[in-house]
């Protein structure tokens, strides 16, 4: 019995097979190269204090590799495709590749969730520009993402992805959308790290630095190569504005016109404030500075939460060489109250006292706000010339003006 003759396939169908699996095989083999080599060659570089220059030259070489790895490799499947006998080999081999680049442009449309974690990206920190904004650096944000940045005081998204690469469009179009949803501002300094030298993009951050007033939240789609050179220029304009004659004060609760995440903030006595535990970004931009001087815990170690934040804060008030003390309180616990507010109106300013959370500014009842109202009326009790003796939880919005609304008051 005879064997069938295999049919030639033509010009065309060869071409167009070679070009759709080199796309398959480039969006899979890229996305390997630029989650596994590449960081690994950033960070390795960055730690032997490479300049940026160098690093563009060295992943340019890589990128050139990798363009010819894929086409080698591409070659490579297109030929054991076109050698098999059986139809279905081909389509086998087709519809798998088809589907790993499939699910490989899935997780780039919100690269945050797995591609991020994989890559070394992710959470690139906080910077505060002295007297001036602050920046948040991390991965692409979906909804909810966005959602909780907004509750954290978050005012305006910085978005380094470009929309000249295609697997990037959709998500720039996406989070645009929600970004208007939440009433973010959304700004575009699109970045093509190591073959561009980004200047526009760059500058605007510059300008951003300079003369921005809020939170930013900062992100590329890893939360990696395009956020830490952002990071860098950021950094750089900040170092300028605080070395120059004309440095503003750094932000503190006294130009604060809105207020914290857990709630309002009240003036116990010159220099001297009563909080609720801060999030992290407030954590950054109003204690860490050395602005809030010595800080005072009326959190409960016996409370999981509240040790737990105990735990965190002491650590970090720790590396920035800030005074710490814990004073936990109870609610009804009057006495003691009285004895911590005689030891804060001791200490020298600048005081901060942290409770686990504070009314609003109607002053109305919240869940675990009780012993930071019981410490409020202890310090007028013991200072009756003091602020906290008219206690009060109200801000004074016309600090608004020009200044960061991610909390605080003014001083009266």
């Amino acid at each position: 019995m005879g064997t069938t003759a295999r049919v030639r396939p033509g010009a065309g169908t060869v071409l167009g097979t070679f070009f759709y699996m080199w796309l398959l095989v480039g969006l899979v083999l890229g996305t390997a190269v630029l989650v596994g080599p590449v960081r690994l060659i950033t960070e390795g570089m960055g730690r032997v204090g490479w300049e940026q220059s160098s690093q563009d030259h060295v992943l340019i070489v890589v990128i050139l590799l990798y363009l010819v790895l894929s086409l080698l490799l591409t070659r490579w499947i297109v030929g054991i495709m076109f050698r098999a006998r059986n139809r279905n080999t081909r389509w086998g081999i087709a519809a798998v590749f088809t589907l790993v680049a499939a699910g490989t442009a899935w997780e780039w449309s919100n690269p945050a969730k797995l591609l991020a974690g994989i890559a070394g990206g992710g959470n690139g920190g906080v910077y505060s520009v002295n007297g001036g904004a602050q920046f948040i650096f991390g991965a692409y944000p979906d909804e909810p993402k966005l959602a909780e940045l907004k509750r954290e005081g978050v005012t305006s998204v910085i978005s380094l992805q470009h929309p000249g690469v295609i697997i990037e469009r959709e998500g720039i179009s996406a989070e645009k959308d929600v970004a208007g949803k939440l009433h973010l501002n959304f700004i575009q300094a699109p970045m093509l790290p190591w073959v561009s030298d980004n200047e526009a993009s760059l500058e605007k951050l510059r300008v951003i630095a300079r003369t921005g007033k809020g939170l930013y939240y900062v992100h590329c789609g890893l939360g990696r190569d395009g956020v830490n050179v952002a990071k860098r220029i950021i950094e750089a304009e900040g170092k300028k504005i605080a070395l120059s004659e004309d440095v503003k004060a750094a932000t503190s609760f006294a130009d604060r016109p809105t207020p914290f995440e857990r709630g309002s903030l009240a003036h116990l006595d010159h220099g001297k404030w009563l909080i609720p535990y801060p999030n992290r970004y407030e954590m950054f931009g109003f204690v860490l500075g050395g602005q809030a001087g010595s800080v005072v815990s009326l959190l409960d170690p016996l409370d999981p939460q509240q040790a737990a934040w105990n735990s965190d804060m002491e650590k970090l008030l720790k590396q920035y060489s800030i005074p710490f003390t814990m004073r936990p309180l109870s609610a009804n616990d009057v006495a003691k109250a009285q004895d911590i507010a005689k030891e804060v109106q001791a200490m020298p300013e600048p005081v901060t006292v942290i409770a686990p959370n504070t009314p609003l500014e109607d002053g109305k009842p919240r869940p675990y706000a009780d012993a930071a109202v019981t410490f409020l009326r202890a310090y007028g009790r013991v200072a009756p010339r003091s602020y906290a003796s008219r206690p009060s939880w109200a801000l004074n919005h016309r600090a608004s003006g020009g200044v960061d609304t991610t909390a605080g008051t003014v001083e009266r």
